[in-house]
């Protein structure tokens, strides 16, 4: 008897165990699953004469992967601040790519927001999550690729550096990284907005809530988040200033 039920937690964790793992792979599918309506529904986008224009440059985050409504994504909260604050419409052109790393915006994006047929008023670009990730993992090369960013980003652009990890050996890469990303942005005169910074204060306690069903994309909690950090590095921008005053 006593055998029997020191066994019996066992064997009732298990079926548990094996639903969570259930759950966490169907959710995980299903955000996967958004990555190609996302990209769709930012590329079918108009851009109006009269708007305000906002380019987006940068990752799945930047498609809104973990929200099954693309706006609901930090681009379409941020685009909709704009709007409000500005008092006329904002259009936003998102060219981030799901998965993309600062080598895939060098190579994909950059030449797209060059031949883009209206100039943005304002460029917004938040890459190098998926670097810290990544076997190619070397913090020499990544500086350099941050570097050529910078370089083609105009001067006042909105510059974000990677979020929180929060667990090891990811968040060690971010501390490394993130200095690199805050230099080059002073260098080239880019505002900074400080994903980290908001990110970190939801770990370890709150941050279950603010990831979706796969554990690693926000949620629609974890996006107001992202936001509100981007939100307040348009905000300090000159080009939201003149449109402001026009």
């Amino acid at each position: 008897m006593p055998r029997t039920t020191r066994a019996l937690p066992a064997l009732i964790g298990l079926p548990l165990v094996g639903a969570a793992a259930v759950s966490y792979a169907l959710g995980s599918r299903k955000i996967r699953s958004q990555a190609a309506a996302h990209r769709e529904y930012w590329l079918d986008r108009p851009t109006a004469a009269a708007s305000f224009h906002v380019v987006f440059l940068g990752d799945s985050a930047a498609q809104g992967v973990g929200v099954s409504d693309p706006r609901l994504g930090y681009v379409g909260i941020v685009t909709e601040h704009l709007s409000r604050s500005l008092g006329r419409p904002v259009a936003a052109t998102n060219l981030s790519v799901s998965g993309a790393t600062t080598a895939d915006l060098i190579e994909d994006q950059l030449p797209l927001l060059d031949s883009l047929d209206r100039s943005p008023d304002l460029v917004v670009c938040v890459i190098g999550a998926n670097d810290v990730v990544k076997h190619a993992y070397e913090p020499t090369a990544f500086a350099e690729r941050i570097e050529t960013i910078c370089a083609a980003l105009p001067a006042g652009s909105v510059l974000g550096d990677i979020p929180c990890y929060g667990r090891r050996p990811w968040e060690a890469r971010v501390e490394r990284l993130n200095p690199l990303i805050h230099d080059a942005a002073a260098r080239h005169r880019l505002v900074l907005a400080r994903v980290h910074e908001a990110t970190s204060e939801l770990w370890p306690l709150r941050i279950l809530r603010h990831v979706a069903e796969d554990l690693f994309h926000p949620n629609e909690r974890g996006y107001r988040v992202w936001a509100g950090a981007i939100t307040r590095a348009v905000d300090a921008t000159a080009a939201v200033a003149r449109s402001a005053a026009a």
